[in-house]
């Protein structure tokens, strides 16, 4: 018997944005996390774009157990 009563589960897709796309991902980031302009020169930094397809939020700690579920287009 599993003890898990709330759950986060997705799926995604992921992938480096090209072009414009990743410079703009790269200034969003940057202003989150201004450290991460010096972490940009190290070799081999890959800057990666996740888009969820399948996300679900389950709950069964309340008397009416919750299951929330969001598919988006990919």
């Amino acid at each position: 018997m599993s003890t898990m009563t709330r759950a986060d589960l997705l799926d995604f897709m992921r992938g480096e944005p090209p072009g414009r796309d990743l410079e703009l991902a790269k200034e969003l980031y940057f202003l989150r996390y201004p450290e991460g302009r010096a972490r940009s020169a190290w070799p081999g930094v890959t800057y990666l774009r996740l888009r969820p397809t399948w996300i679900r939020f389950s709950d069964f700690t309340a008397d009416s157990p919750r299951v929330v579920a969001f598919e988006f287009s990919a």
